[in-house]
């Protein structure tokens, strides 16, 4: 049995043309359904969190929306930077 402990970790650097290939596509991918699903939340976020009253300082309901558009923000951030920085390397090796 073989123990990844112990593996040499590869940089993106390092990894083959296709490796990369298919991290770009599955980021621009993720990131690309996780802002259409933003777009699609952010009007409806907007709508319940206007409907909560100013007396109230914040309510659960309101919380639990921001904490949510929060994680698919970071997601969505998250999956694009690998995207970038694969598409990156791949048009340094390949045009350049």
């Amino acid at each position: 049995m073989f123990n990844y402990q112990y593996r040499k970790k590869k940089k993106l650097q390092e990894m083959h043309s296709v490796a990369l290939a298919i991290l770009l596509v599955q980021g621009f991918l993720v990131s690309g359904y996780i802002l259409y699903v933003l777009d699609k939340l952010t009007p409806e976020y907007i709508r319940v969190f206007n409907s909560i009253p100013f007396n109230t300082i914040f309510s659960l309901k309101g919380f639990l929306l921001l904490i949510i558009y929060i994680i698919l923000a970071t997601c969505t951030w998250h999956f694009g930077c690998i995207a970038k920085r694969c598409s990156y390397i791949l048009y340094n090796r390949w045009y350049q």
